[in-house]
């Protein structure tokens, strides 16, 4: 709702239904994206499973295989934290904009 508040106040024109329609194609290339990594990952590490869900790699490979998880769970995480930052330091709608977005809509008569 903060997105779409702030595209009327720089715009003056209310784009909510391109903003909503554009968070819903996000959040299905996020579920693409995510699940297209987990399975290159699961790969990457030699998980392999075959029909009926049995593990076809190498038992013996197991170990190695967990410790190169737990590597990535600790890398995936720790990269996406950096990019959060980054993207949140780019955010352009700090507590003054806010201010200032509630008295430009209390002055127009909207919310």
């Amino acid at each position: 709702m903060e997105v779409v508040d702030y595209g009327i106040y720089k715009t003056g024109k209310d784009r909510s239904a391109l903003t909503t329609v554009t968070d819903g194609f996000i959040t299905k290339l996020q579920t693409a994206f995510s699940a297209a990594i987990v399975g290159m990952v699961l790969t990457g590490i030699g998980y392999v499973v075959e029909e009926g869900n049995r593990f076809a790699g190498d038992v013996s490979q197991i170990p190695v295989m967990l410790d190169w998880f737990i590597v990535i769970m600790g890398l995936v995480p720790a990269i996406l934290g950096v990019i959060s930052v980054i993207i949140y330091k780019k955010y352009p709608i700090t507590n003054q904009i806010c201010l200032e977005m509630k008295a430009f809509f209390e002055k127009n008569g909207k919310n």
